[in-house]
Formats: structure tokens, sequence, C-alpha cells
């Protein structure tokens, strides 16, 4: 078959963010740069090797005096900062650096009095996004081959990845790498660049066509078949299209309906693409044409018609505050907003004021608060224009910063967006009880959950203050969120079971081997060892479904310790942005931080962030599985 290359030709393309406005109160963060997802040097077979989130070619050269392969990354971020890596008698560290913005560099260098046979260095790609570095034993440097320190080898033949071994991805600018269903359609997760998809909408056939110009398909995607019926689709394909030899691939997604009905594509705010219907056309218009009117056939002004507004609506605004709830079990306040809402915070003691420019109200029911509530009083009332919800909460809680997730989309392609504001503890400190933490109940639902301790074996991670491994820590709590969970009738799948070496890709293929129906990653964090003054919890996510297991985690876990709440944030590490289930990453503090790091060094304090990380995937399992 010959697909045209249209290029948005005839073809309509909407591209809103799946996200709503953020309040005027939160900070917009840039889009994450490409970054050196994972290095390892096996010193028993001189073998280093390392991982990048997006394809990059090294650019590798032997430096004397002494010994130093240097091999940079152009284009790519240090992620996290490392300690280097010590070796042995004859090679003196491996260690990884950023010497400017933009590149990062890996070194690897040899004790005094060693060098390296530069022909027998063997550098090559097992994809453009993995690459392994064999190195030859190191040679004794004698006079008779020692080198002037300002002379250097840089024409060492670095091997491409070979072909079928993911080469092709340096030629196209995505991947879809799966179609997941959700409650308001499918979310398309892409890697790669932003494509200017097109979609196509045929009446007549009760057809949706979605173009994907210049994109592979993962082979790993499937037809969710099981999620076609609810949305009124007698049929899905997902095809790698054949083009001619001059034009780019691309990715084809048609839906064939049961019933005429618009169907829309939304860009959501990491790339990826949400397909969902839109209004359900009615009979008189699935049989009606539209006809051109005359100014003869207009409304008369004194009879109105129905896209009028009236002067009280078009005062008050579009954006809508729907309901007010409290949710006990999070610690936490959630409003229900659609349209165009912005909003502020305002703090006055333990009195805080939400502002809604522009928004009304509609009929909220009154909360009903539980006496041991930390939430105190909720009020709201309109301000001329403005919605103001007033809060009271307790003396020993603070109102977190905001988080916001999106339900799905309306009319106006924006749908409902949750705010949910946490009321946060005084952190917890050495030596004092530790809090409770309840487990909700998910009943007898078959729920399967990876859980990734993050590096191990020879990569001990992040190393801080009085040198806390980030390794030690996640091997402390791991275990225990797996005993929580399987005390609840969850199955646990660990990606390791001991302080063993573990590529990413293998525990990409753990999760996907076990049919996961959730993967979460638990991690430490490090910052430059002259910042101790960084401390807290951020989780991370790759997609919509990981977005919300994130969300739930992040509150469990700010609620439970009273750490400072980083955020929930998008992010494009391997592990979840390579597996299909919903996935998040936790980092769970700063091994370098003042504050983070005795707590981290504390068995209880361990459990109480295993115990944290459980309650917040059971509430994720209860609320969406």
């Amino acid at each position: 078959m010959r697909i045209l290359n249209r290029r948005r030709r005839g073809l309509h393309r909407i591209g809103a963010p799946i996200l709503g406005l953020v309040g005027a109160m939160l900070m917009a963060t840039p889009a994450a740069a490409d970054r050196l997802e994972f290095w390892q040097f096996d010193e028993d077979d001189n073998q280093l090797v390392f991982t990048t989130d997006e394809a990059v070619r090294p650019d590798v050269r032997l430096i004397f005096n002494p010994t130093r392969l240097v091999i940079d990354l152009p284009g790519i971020e240090l992620g996290q900062q490392r300690s280097p890596q010590p070796g042995d008698d004859e090679i003196r560290e491996v260690r990884v650096g950023q010497p400017q913005a933009g590149t990062t560099r890996l070194v690897v260098e040899l004790a005094s009095g060693y060098t390296f046979d530069p022909d027998d260095i063997d550098i090559r790609g097992r994809s453009p996004r993995e690459w392994v570095v064999q190195l030859p034993e190191p040679e004794p440097l004698d006079d008779a081959t020692a080198t002037d320190a300002s002379e250097s080898i840089d024409d060492i033949e670095v091997e491409e990845p070979p072909p079928g071994a993911g080469a092709d991805l340096l030629e196209v600018a995505s991947e879809l790498e799966a179609v997941e269903p959700a409650d308001y359609g499918f979310y398309l997760r892409l890697s790669g660049e932003d494509v200017p998809f097109e979609i196509d909408q045929t009446r007549r056939d009760r057809r949706i066509v979605l173009d994907l110009p210049n994109t592979r398909l993962a082979p790993s995607v499937q037809v969710p078949e099981d999620s076609l019926e609810q949305f009124g689709i007698e049929a899905m394909e997902i095809t790698q299209e054949e083009v001619d030899e001059d034009e780019l691939p691309r990715v084809r997604v048609t839906l064939d309906l049961e019933e005429w009905g618009d169907w829309q594509a939304v860009e959501t705010a990491v790339g990826d693409i949400v397909l969902q219907p839109g209004r359900q056309a009615s009979d008189d218009e699935e049989d009606s044409e539209v006809i051109a009117e005359s100014p003869d056939d207009e409304t008369p002004e004194d009879e109105g018609s129905e896209d009028d507004t009236s002067d009280e609506d078009s005062a008050v605004g579009s954006g809508q505050l729907q309901s007010i709830a409290f949710l006990p079990e999070r610690n936490a306040l959630q409003l229900r907003v659609s349209g165009d809402v912005s909003y502020s915070v305002e703090q006055n003691g333990t009195n805080y004021r939400l502002r809604f420019p522009n928004t009304r109200a509609t009929d909220i029911r009154p909360l009903v608060l539980d006496r041991s509530s930390r939430l105190l009083n909720v009020a709201w009332e309109m301000d001329d224009a403005d919605l103001v919800v007033d809060l009271e909460v307790a003396a020993d809680v603070r109102v977190g910063q905001p988080a916001e997730t999106s339900t799905g989309f309306g009319l106006r392609q924006q749908g409902d967006r949750l705010i949910t504001l946490a009321f946060e503890r005084a952190a917890w400190t050495p030596g004092t009880p530790l809090p409770s933490v309840p487990m909700p109940d998910v009943g007898d639902r078959r729920i399967t959950v990876v859980l990734d301790p993050g590096h191990g074996g020879r990569d001990p991670g992040a190393v801080g203050i009085r040198g806390l491994q980030e390794v030690e820590v996640v091997n402390a709590v791991t275990p225990e969120v797996a005993a929580l969970l399987e005390q609840q009738g969850v199955q646990v799948v660990l990606t390791r079971a001991d302080n063993r070496t573990l590529e990413l890709e293998t525990r990409v293929q753990v999760a996907e081997r076990a049919s996961a129906d959730v993967f979460v990653s638990i991690h430490a964090n490090a910052i430059s060892m002259s910042r101790p003054d960084v401390n807290g919890i951020e989780t991370f996510h790759a997609s919509s479904a990981g977005q919300i297991l994130a969300a739930a985690i992040q509150d469990s876990l700010i609620e439970a310790t009273g750490s400072p709440s980083r955020g929930v944030k998008s992010a494009r590490f391997f592990v979840i942005r390579r597996t299909s289930m919903p996935a998040a990453l936790v980092e769970v503090g700063f091994v370098t931080g003042a504050e983070d790091a005795p707590r981290l060094e504390d068995p209880g304090y361990r459990r109480l962030l295993a115990q944290a990380i459980a309650r917040g995937i059971l509430q994720y399992i209860r609320d969406n599985r």
C-alpha cells in the first residue's frame, strides 16, 4: 500500500496540551535534556557499558601522562553525579563528569606507569543508545613507549550499531512504544522528538485515521482489544505504513466506529498523544448536511440562539469549580475544576486562601470533617468575578504545593482537572516516634507489582554524607515494601532480590515477562556535596497512567514523613519509559542532604519510607485498577 506524505494538507490537527493551566504560584519546568541514564565498569572483564536515553555517537580519544581513555557524549547531559569507581592496581579509576553544557564525559584513567595499545580498544554500539567499551589489558610503560603529555590519539575506531540493533532509530524522529487504554480513550506513548501528527475523520465510512509521520512502530505494541467495545469501536488497526524510498516512515492508527462520533487527538505535556472520543453526533446531525446561510436566513436578534451566552454567565467566566473533597487516607484536599482555570495560593498562619480568577462554583456539597482531621474548616464564596476558597488547618501541618492531574476531556478538548493539596506534617527526626501508616484494602484484586531496587552490585549509585550509599537505602526499603504489599494480597516480583549488578534493559524485561500491572523503581537522590541544603522527595513518571501512580506515591510519602516535597515530575528515565504498564520512579531523599542523610541512615525511617510507598501503591490500585 502506498501512503502519500500529506503533511496536514486538508487534515485536521488538534494540539491542546493534556494538562490544564498551572496556577500562578507554580513554576513551569523546561523539558528534560537527553541524559546519561546508566554506566558501569566491570573490572573483571575490563569492560565499560553505558546507556543514554536517546541516540548518541561517542567521540573517543586516548590521552597520555597519565594514560586516560576519554569518551565524550555530545548532546548528553549528566543526569546524576556519582562518585568515581575505583579500579585495581593497573586501572586507577573510572569517573564521569560534564566538562561543558551539553556534553557528558566518561574517563578511564590508568595508574602511573601503564598504558593501552589503542589498536586493541574495541568500542561498539549494541544500539544507538547502548555502547560497550572493551579494553585490553594495560601494558607497563617503559621509556621506549613513553609519550609526551601534550600528545593524544584521536582516530580510535568506533563501531556503529549493526543493522537490526536499533540503528534505524537514528533516522526517524519518534517511536510508538505503547497504546494504553484509559477511561477517556487511548494513551499513545512515544519516545524521541515530537511529531506533527494528523487526524482524518470520514463520516461516511465511520472511520478515524491518525497518522504519525517520521515514526517507527515498536514490535511490542498491541491493539487493546478489551477496551474497544466501551468506546463503540468495531475494529482498531495499528500499522507501520509502507512509503516510497524518499519518504519517511509513518505509523497509522485506524478506528472503525459502530456509530459516527467526533474523535480528537491531543498532545500531552511530555510529547505523547491522547486519542479520545468527543461529542456523539445525534441522528439528525448525522443525516443532515451543512448549508451556508444567507444574511436573510440569520436568526433575529430578539429571538436569540442556542450559542448565545447570558450577561450573567459571561461576567463570571468559563471556568468552574465542580467539587471539593477531603481525602482522609491521603490527608489531602482535592478540588475538581473544568474550563480555563488558573489559581493562586496565599498563606496567613494556619489560614490559606485559593483564588480562582474569573471562575464560578457549581452546587458544591458541604464537607463533613472528622474531629481528628488536620483540616479544620473549608469555606468558599464569590469575590466579584473571582471564586475564593478559604482553608484552616491544624497548627502541626502545612499546605503543600498543589499538584494537578487530568481526568479526561470534554467537548472543548479540555477535561476536568484535579487539584490536590496535601497537608504536610513537620519532618520526622531520628529518635522520635514513627507515625502510623494504615494500609488501604484492595480486596481480592489480582494485581502484580514489580519493584525495582535501583543500582546494585558494582554500581552503588549515589554516595553522600559519611559515605552513605544509595544502594544501602534501596536494598533496605524495597523488601519491606514487597512484604507489606504481599500482606495485602498483591503479588510482588523483584527485579533483583540480592545485591547484584543489573542492566536497565533487564529490569524492563522482568516487568514485561511478569505482565505487571504496576512498576515502581526505588532510588535515593544526590547532588553536589557542596549543596547539603538540598533535601526532599520527588517522584517521576513518563505517561498519564504513570503520573497518577507517581502522585499517589508522592502524596503518601510526604504525608507520612513530613519531608519537603519536590513534586511529581515528568522524566525520560529508561525503566519508566520502556515499561508498558503504569510506572513511577521515586527518589526517597538526598544522601547528600544535611536533613535527609541522617534520616536515610535510620532503620526506623527506612521502615516508614517502605510503609508510605506501599500505601501509595495500594491507594493507586484501589482507585484505578
